[in-house]
């Protein structure tokens, strides 16, 4: 237990001369967007993300290069049901993994999963060319504990999340993209200044168009922008914590949808993103692919 502790001492005194802070760097943003089942049949999503920062930038806009890579893992399982048109109530489970190199020492790693959350996904309007959704969740996190690197940050959160996007289809026309907007919220622990309420904020862009038809399935290729704010965002997979955070982000969407036997398909998309304009942030690169299908 002592030399454990002594790595992690090690571990938070480069961290804290490297890293005023560690940033939003794999906050509860997911690649995943709302969107729901049809009525009585069940939904599946698996997500998972990589991120690799290579630096810290300061809030003055001052970028200092990390030791080594630290790199961050979270899979995510979602499943939702629609009793209703419309309506649809899912769990998700998340297993995350983080691995922060120390000098002169072994890396510091974490791995397990951090929690569960349940939420309630509504369409307030369809159409034949457009799809929207609203989601509220509930996520409960597992405590933090006490080393230097945790999978939890141990604050649940309450979040809202909307989208909304061109409808998939056959008969969809080539051009397509839409919107995506996030807040959530987690109340504080008490205990000390990194136990504080928070609030985490973030909103993007994609537009595109189909480039290619393989079969009976749509590939499209769509640019994606958005940026991020963090008022005290908690990085989920170390002990160290955010002051006031922002960023920008930009990538490319690569989209895969095939016919699922109803009016929401089977889909695979792989987005491939990088932090911009960076403010007491990490940044780096980010890459996540999501499967979807209905059962």
């Amino acid at each position: 237990m002592t030399k454990i502790r002594a790595r992690a001492a090690a571990g938070l005194a480069f961290a804290a001369l490297a890293w005023t802070s560690i940033a939003a760097a794999q906050s509860p943003r997911p690649a995943d967007v709302p969107s729901l089942p049809e009525a009585g049949r069940v939904l599946l999503k698996l997500e998972t993300g990589w991120y690799r920062p290579g630096s810290f930038v300061t809030s003055e806009g001052d970028e200092q290069d990390l030791f080594g890579h630290p790199d961050f893992v979270l899979a995510t399982l979602r499943a939702s049901w629609s009793p209703l048109r419309r309506l649809a109530v899912g769990v998700e489970i998340p297993y995350r993994y983080t691995s922060l190199p120390v000098p002169d020492a072994s890396a510091l790693t974490a791995k397990g999963v951090p929690g569960a959350g349940v939420f309630v996904d509504w369409a307030p309007f369809e159409s034949s060319k457009l799809r929207s959704a609203l989601r509220a969740e509930y996520f409960h996190s597992s405590n933090a504990g006490d080393e230097a690197v945790t999978i939890s940050d141990g604050s649940d959160r309450y979040s809202v999340n909307a989208s909304v996007f061109s409808a998939p289809g056959a008969d969809a026309p080539a051009w397509r993209g839409g919107a995506h907007a996030g807040a959530g919220y987690a109340p504080g622990r008490g205990g000390g200044e990194s136990n504080g309420s928070f609030v985490e904020w973030e909103v993007d862009l994609r537009f595109g168009r189909r480039i290619a038809r393989v079969g009976g399935a749509d590939l499209a290729a769509l640019a994606l922008g958005g940026y991020a704010f963090s008022t005290e965002s908690h990085q989920e997979g170390l002990v160290l914590h955010d002051l006031k955070a922002r960023r920008a982000l930009g990538g490319v969407v690569i989209q895969m949808d095939w016919p699922g036997g109803g009016s929401t398909p089977g889909s695979l998309v792989v987005i491939v993103e990088r932090d911009l304009a960076a403010r007491n942030s990490l940044s780096g690169w980010r890459l996540t692919a999501t499967w979807t299908g209905q059962f």
